[in-house]
């Protein structure tokens, strides 16, 4: 039912799948992890940067606008030098199934980024007690709708038309754990306005009326991708060794003026 709104798409063979891992783990100095938690980012993250308890921070927050574009222009050409047959791969597969246009917006904003959970390159193993408790989560994140084109007015006012109610979310899984990862679904509840509202819902009273999720399974290689305010999360609920790693290639999309510019 709710997994029907999901789509598939092979875009790396398991050849490049590897290499892609292997020049990720070559870039740690570039791997952040806020919380100490083995969930690392490489890339800007909108998500991360613009949004707090209370929703997207509000645009005369220089600080925090200049903070994530600080991160952009840094780490942008990193992305682009290293993984350029990866972008080519996901904007190529993505204009044919979206049967438009599809463009990065890195001049502007950051390119679609790297989430990995598990130990850095250096680390090596992530620790038993860690692994027990993410093997007790039902999910590895809350249930949640994208809006990350919120904080990015100034360039969706470049356009005529841009569609918000119909965003783009796209995740391509370049290793994942053993035993599988995935993504735990539910309904759109409807427009921007919907979807902010329901953000704002304290996430254990809205866990108590999501009862009848679906979980998407990833698969490496592969792009798994929705339009429109989709309620989901990470899922959990996986078996973990201390040395599995689950890194994907994270972003989003706009269609503008007939076009769609993909940014994270």
């Amino acid at each position: 039912m709710y997994r029907e709104a999901i789509n598939k798409l092979s875009v790396l063979s398991p050849k490049a799948s590897k290499q892609a891992v292997e020049t990720i783990l070559s870039l740690e100095e570039h791997w952040v992890c806020p919380n100490q938690d083995y969930f690392f980012t490489v890339g800007a993250f909108s998500a991360r940067e613009f949004f707090d308890k209370n929703g997207v921070v509000a645009p005369d927050r220089r600080d925090v606008y200049d903070f994530y574009h600080n991160i952009r222009t840094s780490i942008n050409p990193v992305l682009s030098e290293n993984f350029k047959d990866v972008y080519e791969s996901m904007r190529a597969g993505l204009e044919t199934a979206l049967g438009e246009k599809v463009l990065y917006a890195d001049e502007y904003i950051g390119l679609p980024g790297f989430q990995i959970l598990g130990p850095s390159p250096q680390q090596k193993l992530m620790p038993k007690e860690i692994v027990e408790h993410l093997e007790t989560l039902d999910g590895w994140s809350n249930f949640h709708v994208d809006t990350p084109y919120l904080p990015h007015t100034s360039f969706w006012q470049r356009f005529q038309t841009a569609d918000f109610n119909n965003a783009l979310t796209f995740t391509l899984s370049l290793q994942l754990p053993q035993s599988g990862s995935g993504l735990d679904v539910w309904k759109n509840p409807g427009d921007t306005e919907a979807g902010n509202k329901f953000n704002g819902t304290p996430s254990a009273e809205a866990q108590k009326v999501i009862t009848d999720y679906e979980f998407v399974p990833y698969q490496t290689g592969h792009l798994t991708y929705f339009t429109g305010h989709v309620i989901h999360r990470v899922a959990g609920r996986h078996r973990l060794l201390c040395d599995d790693r689950r890194i994907t290639v994270q972003g989003h999309g706009v269609k503008c003026d007939g076009t769609w510019y993909l940014y994270n």
